[in-house]
């Protein structure tokens, strides 16, 4: 798993591996990290496409 914020913008995070990998990097469970992802992107604080995060 990489992590790559991009150079250009800041705002994107690009990454290889699943969420689930991610969670588990940075101690959480999956499905708390899926419930904060899934509430941010509700919110509009994100946008997520495969393999990236987009900060809003």
């Amino acid at each position: 798993m990489a992590w790559n914020p991009t150079a250009v913008d800041r705002r994107t995070i690009t990454f290889d591996g699943s969420l689930r990998d991610i969670a588990v990097a940075i101690g959480l469970t999956p499905e708390a990290f899926y419930r904060t992802l899934a509430q941010l992107e509700a919110e509009g604080a994100i946008d997520r496409q495969p393999g990236r995060i987009l900060l809003t």
